[in-house]
């Protein structure tokens, strides 16, 4: 991982914890427009920092593995293949999360559509058959009298 992206997450954990402690301030909970901006970015970045955190896990085990690779038990020496083997996919995988986590949201994500669904006018049902209708006639009437295209 890049050393600019480990730390922007690096920030966004410090800033995760802080958080954390001013949603449980008391004056933080009484004033409502904070206690709800605070409760938005909270929850904005919580999965990003629990990836995070779960990233840093996999990668200690990776490390660990590579040590315990160096054991003169080779029982523990397959432990340790096992669970490099597993971290790695499992590495790649939140690696490829943290990065479309990192993505930036489009504004309009969260906005609230409403689709209206009107019905055609009987009228204008019976119109628009007509005229297909009417193609179709005149279609077939060039075809007889030889015009084809």
């Amino acid at each position: 991982m890049k050393e600019s992206i480990r730390l922007k997450l690096e920030n966004l954990q410090y800033r995760f914890a802080e958080l954390e402690a001013l949603l449980s301030d008391a004056e933080i909970i009484a004033d409502q427009n904070r206690f709800r901006e605070f409760s938005k970015e909270y929850s904005e970045i919580e999965d990003v920092v629990k990836s995070f955190n779960r990233f840093n896990e996999v990668s200690n085990n990776l490390s660990e593995g590579k040590e315990m690779q160096k054991d003169s038990d080779p029982e523990i020496r397959i432990m340790a293949e096992e669970e490099i083997f597993n971290g790695s996919e499992e590495l790649e995988i939140l690696e490829l999360d943290l990065q479309k986590l990192l993505l930036p949201k489009d504004s309009k994500d969260t906005a609230t559509y409403f689709l209206k669904f009107v019905r055609e006018p009987v009228e204008m049902r019976r119109q628009y058959f007509l005229a297909i209708c009417t193609a179709c006639i005149a279609a077939t009437q060039k075809n007889r009298n030889g015009k084809q295209n």
